[in-house]
């Protein structure tokens, strides 16, 4: 299951643009949504590992959630990544952008994905799961949820970057990836991963922006 979950999370998020041209038409197009993806991401993770890293997940959970409902009030009638995308192709002087990407940032700093000290723990020879093929499996595994949630946060804070075709996908990909990449490594450095006070300056930011946006408009 966890694996199905994650192949699910890969074609539809629109970072596989990059290989298949436009997602207009694609049949995995209309599940690129943040909080459907990142569901995903969640329970195929929470599948793997103990039930210790709940409440995190369930904080993440919180924060997606949140996510869609902002876009909504940015842009109404937003379907998606790729509706952030086409409406900011549309609109670029709304809101929206400035709200993808508060919205991104809060689902970096929530980072609830284990880390490699974490599955180091959690895959232990004391741990729960003793078979070591499994452990080896499902390490895998979560290697792949990462790049999972790298991929979504990367196409919340670079929606415009959404949608190039042929090099110009693959340019575009390797440019959202660096960034994202770039900002994870800033929020270990400065130690603000999982940090609520952050989160919730993100958040409000995010709300306040989608609301200027929407009365300039």
């Amino acid at each position: 299951m966890a694996f199905a979950f994650i192949v699910v999370v890969f074609w539809g998020l629109p970072g596989v643009d990059a290989f298949i041209g436009t997602h207009e038409g694609h049949f995995f197009a209309p599940m690129a949504d943040p909080l459907l993806i990142g569901s995903f991401l969640l329970v195929g993770s929470a599948c793997l590992t103990p039930v210790v890293l709940a409440g995190r997940y369930l904080g993440a959970a919180l924060v997606l959630c949140v996510t869609d409902i902002l876009l909504v009030l940015a842009a109404p009638g937003t379907d998606g990544l790729v509706g952030v995308h086409t409406a900011l192709q549309l609109t670029p002087g709304s809101g929206l952008a400035g709200t993808s990407i508060c919205c991104a940032l809060a689902l970096a700093v929530a980072a609830p994905l284990p880390t490699e000290a974490e599955l180091t723990c959690l895959f232990s020879d004391d741990a729960p799961v003793k078979k070591r093929a499994q452990r080896d499996q499902n390490r895998m595994l979560l290697g792949l949820y990462h790049m999972g949630w790298l991929l979504l946060v990367a196409d919340l804070l670079l929606p415009v970057l959404i949608g190039g075709q042929g090099w110009a996908g693959i340019v575009g990909l390797a440019a959202r990836l660096a960034i994202t990449l770039a900002l994870i490594v800033g929020l270990k450095l400065s130690a603000v991963e999982r940090y609520p006070r952050l989160l919730a300056l993100l958040i409000g930011l995010g709300f306040l922006i989608a609301l200027a946006g929407r009365f300039a408009t």
